[in-house]
């Protein structure tokens, strides 16, 4: 969500000005009797983007290497089949490899995540998926706490299962 600051066109000020001159008021005219619309001071207008609230973090494991998990450790996988942008995980698929959602994300990441590479998607259910690097994350459901990583390299729903690396590549050691 961005909020934008906006300046009102000029046009705004001069149909006002008109409406001024017209209640007899203390509006200024130009040399042919027409209003002149005071000049716009309000500041530029400022776009703010709030750094994205995914939860995201960065954990080494010394067999697995750095990966991508939630703000409380829990792993986040990769599915080989998704495409970019694109999940293909439904039904009971998204019953064992449940999707990470906006909605699950409680924190900002910490920094030690690339939030360039940060994205989200809207799933075919109406939901907010949280992506990495165009990678749609997903917790495992046999991962039962914030030190397991069984889903790792698992196969199953026609396609393969790994831990994302900080730079999105794919960690595909058993």
């Amino acid at each position: 969500m961005r909020i934008a600051l906006q300046r009102l066109p000029a046009a705004v000020f001069l149909v006002g000005g008109l409406a001024a001159c017209s209640k007899g008021s203390n509006a200024t005219a130009d040399s042919a009797g027409g209003a002149v619309a005071a000049a716009d001071t309000t500041p530029a207008a400022a776009t703010i983007a709030p750094p994205p609230v995914t939860g995201l973090k960065v954990v080494t494991s010394d067999t697995l290497g750095r990966f991508i998990t939630d703000a409380a450790g829990r792993a986040l996988y990769a599915f080989t089949k998704d495409k970019k942008d694109t999940s293909t995980c439904a039904a009971k698929c998204a019953d064992a490899w449940q999707p990470y959602t906006e909605a699950q994300a409680t924190t900002a990441s910490d920094t030690t995540v690339d939030h360039s590479k940060i994205a989200t998607i809207t799933r075919a259910d109406g939901k907010t998926q949280v992506t990495y690097d165009g990678k749609p994350l997903y917790y495992y459901k046999d991962d039962m706490s914030a030190d397991q990583t069984v889903g790792q390299a698992k196969k199953g729903f026609g396609g393969t299962w790994y831990l994302v690396a900080p730079d999105g590549d794919i960690i595909k050691k058993p």
